[in-house]
């Protein structure tokens, strides 16, 4: 019986026991998991005041002017570079007027400034070793021009033989030449000349 009794003591005890340990696990308070805090937005705070950097201004000078360069003007023509023609009849009737077409072309790849005078341009008729009639014997039958020519540009004028001889001072004989076979020459002083042949025939 005290063995008994003794259990039975026992047995109370440790329900005491376990009601007292189960209601101190029911009471006390159990650690809730904390969440992690934001990220500040440092980055974002940062980059909104941020100053932003200037880009160094560059310091230019005038701009360089487009207009194109003017052309140095045009120089005399070299003679080297200058081609004398010479055209018109090769028939005539003695009597007849000749109307001799001289041409001189600008042969180099420039312009160039001819000049056109009594001086640097003659024509003259032969037979012969026989002189007939030449523009030195009046330079007022030689007009005068200066113009400037392209390459390969040419200028022509016309000079009048009347068919007679010329003498100085800018006379002329009355009489007609002979018929027979004569040569023109045109002459641009430093220039190849330019040659006609001629047949005058009689009436």
């Amino acid at each position: 019986m005290y063995w008994r009794r003794r259990a039975l003591v026992l047995g109370a005890v440790l329900v005491v026991l376990i009601g007292l340990v189960a209601a101190v696990w029911v009471g006390w308070p159990k650690s809730e998991p904390q969440a992690s805090p934001a990220p500040s937005p440092v980055g974002s705070a940062v980059s909104g005041l941020a100053t932003p950097v200037s880009t160094p201004s560059i310091v230019t000078g005038p701009p360089a002017s487009s207009a194109p360069a003017t052309p140095a003007p045009p120089q005399a023509c070299d003679p080297l570079s200058v081609r004398t023609g010479l055209a018109g009849f090769k028939k005539l009737a003695q009597g007849s007027a000749q109307v001799f077409k001289v041409s001189l072309t600008n042969t180099a790849a420039e312009p160039c400034v001819l000049a056109v005078a009594a001086s640097n341009v003659a024509v003259a008729v032969t037979s012969g070793k026989d002189r007939i009639w030449s523009t030195a014997d009046c330079p007022a039958w030689v007009p005068t021009k200066t113009t400037t020519l392209a390459a390969q540009q040419a200028y022509v004028f016309e000079l009048k033989w009347p068919g007679v001889r010329s003498t100085g001072g800018c006379k002329t004989t009355k009489a007609t030449v002979s018929a027979g076979t004569y040569v023109a020459k045109a002459t641009f002083t430093g220039s190849e000349p330019a040659r006609l042949v001629m047949l005058v025939s009689a009436n």
